[in-house]
């Protein structure tokens, strides 16, 4: 093999779709020749040479979310003659899972070092911030060390050999990290609550969705709680449910892989490019807890509880225990109060309730959120900035229930009410919150006793089930929210009414893994900002569930916190 007979020349152009464009020899996937490298907005593309014998057959399409490194490669390290110049890999998902890919970059025959050094130095800095998202200078230098929880009994205790598949791609990244198992329930708050966040880059937690529960309280109950939360946390998807990993997998469209996201999560962290995450806060009678996924209660937060001692069976364990419940089909009694959101002119509905002036309702005009982020706001990480793409609210899902808009509701709304609706709006998008209130700090007011004002909507009922969602995902299957985005700045409201018979909630267990359980009748979902649940206590006792823990079953307020939390993505 010769040098190319056509030879074009290094082109960065940012009017138009290819930034980068060079003939170079290349040896990727057992293949090697003369091909064409391209580098685009969206991709990163070897197209081989039609009359080179070997050539002509490479032909790869890399998308930027796969690339974890490039690296230039050492002057040395010859190939018969050839330069190398630069080397990257790459993490594509092929026929249903991931696979390592190397690619090596050379100079042809002849080509001088100075040549040779400044193509690898054009192709370095402009993958690593095209691609990557990265200061090439921070790539290449060793950053601050990750830290590694992992819960040894996760799922079915296979933590540790999913950790094995994670660290080899973490280490191909140049990322340092210290691995610390969990010892127990609460170990994983403790860490976090007394670790020196400066000196570390963030926190991979190699389980289930308990564990970031922990982490996220552990962060809270520092006494720099508000800047703790940015903290950069990550999730290997270890445990039975793994929601957090699952919905994060969607927000990027991306199929779930055979491994259930576990390279496609690895890939994330070795990219180290961070997205903000709504939080909510959660306030009951005794105290306040910070949540990531959703609070329940009723049918499925007695599933998630009563099955836990099967949780070594997996997700099957959901299923199993869900045929129980239906056949008992237990009715919860309860009043509920919310904020609604009118997503059009992202403004909440005022909607006239009554004029209580001794309720134990926070007052939303002082309720605790932080100031709204730009959507397209860049995160630093190191002396990194992200370049992860906005996650903006999905397309509006048809069927769902929507509060009314202004001048619509009913004319005398009061706590006995059924769920106003409406037609469903052009698009969930996100809210601007209200700037937080020193006085409603929810370390010094876990639960405030403030009337309750006329932006809430109220009414007492009876339910089978009763969500507050964050996420679309309640596990790896259950698409509970399929509107809902990591920082929409909303929470979603789903509620499973009476009405609902025994063959309708054998049918709901299939829709909402397709997240057409909207368009059932008495299932309502639509988009609140807070919501309290106040359980009827003539009731037989239950319990709740937060992040999948058991709570104790009592009046419960929960808030969006818009942006508070920071998670790798891609």
């Amino acid at each position: 093999m010769g040098k190319p007979k056509t030879k074009k020349k290094r082109s960065f152009r940012t009017g138009c779709q290819v930034l980068l464009e060079e003939p170079l020899y290349c040896v990727v996937n057992g293949k090697q020749g003369y091909a064409t490298l391209s580098l685009t907005y969206q991709d990163l593309v070897l197209e081989g040479e039609e009359n080179g014998c070997c050539s002509r057959n490479i032909h790869f399409t890399f998308k930027h979310e796969d690339i974890i490194i490039i690296r230039p490669a050492a002057y040395e390290d010859r190939r018969k003659g050839r330069i190398p110049v630069f080397m990257f890999v790459v993490y594509p998902e092929i026929s249903g899972t991931r696979q390592r890919i190397p690619v090596f970059m050379y100079k042809p025959c002849g080509a001088k070092r100075e040549e040779a050094l400044h193509t690898a130095s054009t192709w370095v800095d402009a993958i690593s911030r095209v691609a990557i998202g990265s200061d090439p200078e921070y790539i290449m230098v060793n950053s601050k060390p990750l830290l590694v929880l992992l819960n040894p009994r996760a799922g079915k205790g296979k933590s540790q050999d999913v950790w094995h598949t994670v660290s080899g791609v973490i280490q191909e990244s140049g990322t340092p990290w210290e691995l610390l198992p969990t010892q127990g329930p609460g170990h994983a708050r403790d860490v976090m609550a007394k670790l020196d966040l400066d000196e570390w880059s963030g926190v991979l937690i190699v389980s289930g969705d308990g564990l970031v529960h922990e982490v996220y309280n552990g962060l809270f109950i520092r006494s720099d709680w508000r800047s703790s939360l940015e903290f950069p946390v990550g999730i290997i998807p270890a445990g039975s449910g793994n929601a957090l990993s699952r919905s994060l997998i969607h927000f990027q469209e991306e199929n779930l892989e055979e491994d259930g996201g576990v390279l496609s999560q690895s890939v994330s962290f070795a990219r180290g490019n961070l997205a903000p995450l709504d939080l909510m806060l959660v306030r009951t009678s005794t105290d306040t807890r910070i949540a990531f996924l959703s609070l329940g209660w009723g049918l499925i937060a007695d599933v998630d509880i009563d099955s836990e001692h099967l949780r070594s069976l997996g997700s099957i364990r959901f299923y199993l225990y869900y045929m129980v419940k239906v056949a008992k089909r237990r009715v919860y009694r309860a009043t509920i109060s919310y904020v609604p959101v009118y997503v059009q002119d992202r403004k909440t509905i005022q909607v006239p309730i009554h004029e209580e002036t001794d309720s134990d309702w926070t007052d939303s005009s002082q309720e605790f959120s932080f100031p709204p982020k730009h959507q397209d706001e860049k995160i630093e990480r190191g002396k990194s900035q992200s370049k992860a793409k906005s996650l903006s609210s999905c397309p509006p899902t048809p069927g769902y229930t929507c509060p009314p808009t202004p001048g619509t509701c009913p004319t005398t709304p009061g706590p006995t009410s059924p769920t106003p609706t409406g037609d469903p709006p052009a698009a969930p998008s996100p809210v601007f919150p209200r700037k937080p209130s020193k006085n409603m700090d929810p370390q010094i007011y876990p639960f405030t006793a403030t009337p309750l004002y006329q932006d809430w909507v109220s009414e007492t009922s009876d339910y089978l089930c009763i969500y507050v969602l964050n996420l679309p995902y309640v596990d790896r299957q259950t698409f509970l929210a399929p509107s809902s985005s990591q920082d929409d700045g909303v929470l979603w409201l789903l509620l499973v009414r009476e009405s609902c018979s025994r063959t309708d909630l054998v049918r709901l267990m299939k829709e909402v893994e397709h997240g057409t359980h909207m368009n059932m009748p008495g299932v309502d979902l639509f988009p609140v900002s807070s919501v309290k649940i106040q359980p009827v206590s003539e009731f037989p006792e239950s319990f709740m569930s937060l992040d999948g823990e058991k709570i104790p079953s009592g009046p419960v307020q929960v808030e969006v916190m818009p942006g508070a939390g920071r998670v790798f993505v891609k």
